[in-house]
Formats: structure tokens, sequence, C-alpha cells
């Protein structure tokens, strides 16, 4: 994977504090988070990366131009600076693991990667994308000529040989230092020695990578690149806008978290917990745990089980109306490798293909295109949140599910498939307006 540094541009000391500065990627904003941006300062980046639509909007005026006029105004006012030298930068992330409670760090860096096709096989996708966000970042990157908000990437460095050159230069005071909503530090460093930038360079040269976060984004980029080569026919390869700035992370490192997404089931005709559970005897092992005080206790409990069961295909049970609550574990994987859909082993025997394909469609009808619709199934990535609609009977049950792991991702990727809905929830997320790439038309990176 090709890398490159770059002049980042990133909000000046007299911006204001950064804290009050940056937003979580655009796809993680609900309208009530936008609105908060917008009350925080007049220089958040939420006037970028999400802007808000006003009425009387037209070709001519609206929020990608207004974002243009924003990005402009900011770089000509100081607001925004950009760095003279071409660097690469660390990015911290400071947060509480939620099985264990510790403070965990998570290290990434930033840099240029070069934009290929999924055909190439060098950046692999593991997410089917839509085109309505992908044509929005696009209006974006017309208007703008730069990226905000981050794609975030995988690469397998078992030694984790490139965050040990890193980590060494993280002594000083960070350019920046946040925390966010989710009580998230993030701290970033700027890297412009050469022989450090080499260094991760050669490391990086022979590796691929897979995406973590950002499909729509990385997308839009490709995109773009294609529309300015059509432009620009005399075009080099070396112009900004054949790269996209991204954050790389190990997926090697212990301290990368995938939240589990647990799925709670409604409006279901007919719909029998204690016949479910009989029929899914056939196929799962099943053990019982009592709920003796509230529903989310007799839950950890299950999922610390579950957690201890990873290789075993475990699930949560929860029924409405039940004073139990169960683990199903699969009774064999030739029963996950008989699943009728032309796919590999490796995505057949994925928690989220078993739960979809052997028990949701199989046994209670909610199909791909009933899980697309969402008009059968909620999701929370909390076990409280999860529980409490049943335990209050307004869902009809819930599948507790353990984590996706990196490796599992690695795989069914490496087989050109994609993961099931809702299969990773990749925490934390990397945050906007930390650093910013600026690709002017003509400019070149290298």
């Amino acid at each position: 994977m090709e890398i490159l540094p770059f002049k980042g541009v990133h909000y000046s000391k007299q911006a204001g504090n950064i804290q009050d500065l940056i937003t979580q990627p655009y796809d993680k904003i609900t309208p009530k988070m936008q609105e908060e941006y917008y009350k925080t300062s007049p220089y958040n980046a939420i006037r970028v990366e999400l802007g808000k639509d006003l009425q009387g909007d037209n070709e001519n005026y609206n929020k990608y131009v207004r974002a243009e006029w924003y990005t402009k105004l900011w770089m000509a006012e100081n607001i925004f600076e950009r760095d003279q030298e071409p660097c690469i930068y660390v990015y911290n992330q400071e947060y509480i693991h939620p099985d264990t409670g510790k403070i965990v760090t998570r290290m990434s860096f930033i840099a240029l990667g070069k934009l290929h096709e999924y055909s190439e096989k060098i950046v692999y996708p593991h997410e089917h994308t839509l085109s309505g966000p992908k044509q929005d970042r696009l209006m974006l990157m017309r208007s703008t000529k730069t990226n905000t908000g981050l794609v975030l990437m995988f690469y397998r460095d078992n030694e984790d040989a490139i965050n040990k050159v890193l980590s060494g230069k993280t002594g000083s005071e960070p350019l920046f230092d946040a925390v966010d909503e989710y009580r998230t530090h993030h701290k970033i460093w700027k890297i412009s020695d050469p022989a450090t930038i080499k260094k991760v360079q050669d490391l990086m040269d022979s590796k691929t990578t897979i995406i973590c976060d950002g499909h729509h984004r990385y997308e839009t980029a490709l995109n773009y690149r294609n529309e300015m080569r059509e432009k620009n026919p005399g075009f080099t390869g070396k112009e900004g806008w054949n790269y996209r700035m991204i954050a790389y992370v190990n997926m090697a490192d212990p301290n990368l978290y995938v939240f589990p997404t647990h799925r709670l089931v409604r409006d279901v005709p007919n719909f029998d917990g204690a016949k479910l559970l009989e029929q899914l005897k056939g196929s799962f092992d099943v053990t019982e745990v009592e709920i003796s005080g509230p529903a989310v206790d007799a839950a950890r409990k299950l999922v610390e089980m579950m957690g201890k069961n990873v290789d075993k295909h475990a699930f949560g049970y929860f029924p409405k109306g039940s004073k139990k609550m169960y683990m199903l574990t699969l009774k064999n994987l030739s029963i996950a490798d008989s699943i009728p859909v032309e796919k590999s082993n490796d995505w057949k025997r994925l928690d989220v293909t078993i739960l979809h394909k052997l028990i949701l469609e199989k046994q209670l009808g909610i199909d791909d295109a009933k899980l697309a619709a969402q008009t059968n199934v909620d999701y929370e990535r909390y076990v409280p949140e999860a529980v409490e609609p049943v335990a209050k009977g307004t869902h009809q049950c819930v599948f507790l599910m353990n984590p996706t792991l990196t490796t599992q991702v690695e795989d069914v990727t490496k087989h050109f498939e994609t993961m099931p809905q809702k299969s990773t929830d990749y925490f934390p997320k990397v945050q906007s307006g930390l650093v910013i790439q600026y690709f002017p038309d003509k400019e070149t990176v290298k």
C-alpha cells in the first residue's frame, strides 16, 4: 500500500478549543448532534462536514456552497492553517474498554493512501454501499476540494513494527488533545522527519488493507478521482485527488474493539418464544440462565458465558415473558457449512450469518429484504438497551451477540465477499476536523 505524507490543514489556536471544533463522522451525526455542534462554536467543522439544509436552498445556494464558503473563509482568516512540510500524523484514542472497564489506547496514523479499485486486490471492502451517501460526499468534495473526515483502514502487522516506530515520536506535547461526547480522548502528533516517514512507508509498501469504517467515503474518493482523470487526460497520477486521507490501524492491536450489535425482534406474526426454543434445539445446544433479579443482570451473566464460548458460535436468547435466558451454541460446524448460499465457509461460519440464516430467516421468515427494510428487527449496541424492550414487552425477543473478530473480517474479505448487515461496529470512531486533506486541482503530492 503506497502511503504519502501530506501538508495537512488543521485548526489554528485562534479558532478556540479543539474540543469545540471537531465532530463525529458524518454518518454518525444525528439531527440533535448537528444542532449541538452548530451551537458549540461558529468554527465547528459541522458546517463543512454535514451542513444544515435550509429553507430556500437551490442549485446555486445550498449546504455544499456554504461548506465551500466556510472553507475558503477560514483559510483566509487563519482559522484553518496548513502545515508547510509534508507530515504523517500519529492518532491515539484513549477510551474505557466496554468489557474490562480499563483505559486503553488505540494507535493509528494518518497519511495519504493511494486510491485503488477493489479489483486491484490492495484495498478490500467488507460492506455494501448505497448511492445516496456517495452522491452527498461527492458534492461536498467537488465544492470544497477537501476531506474533513477520515477513512479507517486495517493493515496487519503482527510484530507491531509500525507502531513501535511511531510510539517513539509521541513523547512531546500533542498538536491536539480533545475529549469527545463518548469520553474518548483524541490526541494527534505531527511527524515531519523524513527518516521516520520513510520507515513507515517501507513497512506499509507490501501490505494490503481492509476498510473498517468509511466505505462510502473511500468509494466517493475513487469516483472523484475518476471524474478528475476524465477532465484532465494529461494527469500524472501525482495529483492530490489520486490519494485519500486515511487513518491506518493495526488489526493485530489488542486495543482494537468491535462492538457486537444485538438483534431485537418485533412484529413477527404468531411468534411463540417457547416453540422457537424447541425448534432451535435441533441445531443448537441450550444452556439456561435463571432471571432472579433485574433482567439486565442475567443478561450480563449470559454475555460473560458467551464470551467464553466464542469458538462455539454462542448466542444469547431472551423471549418475552420468559423467566429464563438461554445460551445457544452451534452443535456442529457442518450445520453452518450447509447453509444454502453461494458463499465461502468463512462467510457461512460468521455468527451473524448463522443467526440471520438459521434462526431469523429459517425459523421466523425474516429474510435479507426484511432485514434491510428493518421491518422486524431493531439493533442495539449495549446490553441494557437490548434487553429492556423485551423485559417491558415491546419486543418479542432479543438475540445477544459476541463481537465479530477482526480475523473473521480478514478471512471473508479475502474471498471478495462482504459481511452481512450490521456485522461490525468499530469503536472508537475517528473524528472529523482534526486533520483535513486539501487537494487543489493542479497541486501534486509527490
